[in-house]
């Protein structure tokens, strides 16, 4: 029998291995407590037939006997005072050899088998609600930016059917709030129009100069900032914005005429033609 309780059984993994030696402890400590338990329960006997011998001999005392002469420190260590127990309580009772025996029955491969498919069905779960949030929010993402550009064109048209209209100062403001969704060469550019027709040099010049950085070869943010820049009374970058202006666009006859005219009397005139 005590063959059967520690060899383990041939056939177990190594996982089945580790739960039967957890068994195999439990079953070591319980038996231990027993033991113990038994030891208590002689040493207990012991005391108390000691007790009534010497009870007897020495006839009725005003003491309860043998057991006032013991050290109170090793009565609370070997025999405590049990702690009241309701109704409802039961006491624990060692298991037997039996009920651990109904251990081995269990199929421990298959536990772990159930406990890996349920971590990884959980595991796709996750998988699949992250790829669908990111799906969502790269949607959200697209629509926001299509809203964005959408408003920022609807306001540039705006703006130019108020610059068409001689309303400067609204055509202003529209182009401004068309920049900020989205800044592009083309609103800079006819802004920098509108701010030419308001003699407004430096807000013309800045336009130009930002919309050329988004397109170094943007003919009329040339000649728009040339125009600005002669006005600002700096003729020789004035020339030099035109010529660049002709060199993209040789057959442009109003850059030719203004550069002639810029040329001759250090002036040139004109408010940048048409806004795009």
């Amino acid at each position: 029998l005590c063959s059967l309780i520690t060899r383990p059984p041939y056939h177990l993994t190594t996982t089945g291995m580790s739960m039967y030696n957890a068994q195999a402890q439990v079953r070591q400590n319980a038996s231990e407590l027993q033991d113990y338990m038994s030891d208590l329960n002689d040493w207990a006997s012991k005391i108390e037939q000691k007790d009534r011998s010497l009870t007897a001999a020495e006839g009725p005392t005003t003491g309860h006997g043998f057991v006032d002469m013991i050290p109170m420190d090793e009565l609370e260590n070997h025999s405590p005072e049990p702690k009241p127990r309701t109704s409802k309580q039961q006491p624990i009772k060692p298991k037997t050899y039996m009920e651990y025996r109904q251990w081995d029955t269990v199929d421990v491969d298959g536990m772990l088998k159930e406990m890996e498919d349920d971590e990884r069905r959980e595991e796709e779960t996750k998988a699949r609600q992250r790829v669908a949030n990111e799906r969502k929010q790269r949607f959200e993402a697209a629509e926001r930016e299509k809203f964005r550009l959408q408003t920022a064109l609807d306001l540039k048209e705006k703006g130019t059917a108020a610059l068409k209209d001689g309303r400067l100062d609204e055509a202003l403001q529209l182009y401004t709030h068309s920049l900020e969704q989205n800044a592009t060469a083309a609103v800079h550019c006819n802004r920098a129009h509108v701010a030419l027709q308001l003699s407004k040099w430096e807000e013309a010049n800045d336009d130009c100069t930002k919309a050329l950085a988004l397109d170094s070869k943007y003919v009329k943010a040339y000649y728009r900032r040339g125009l600005a820049l002669s006005n600002l009374g700096q003729t020789d970058k004035a020339i030099q914005d035109l010529q660049q202006a002709l060199a993209l666009e040789p057959t442009n006859a109003t850059t030719r005429e203004t550069l002639s005219r810029l040329k001759r009397t250090g002036k040139a005139s004109g408010d940048g033609s048409s806004a795009q």
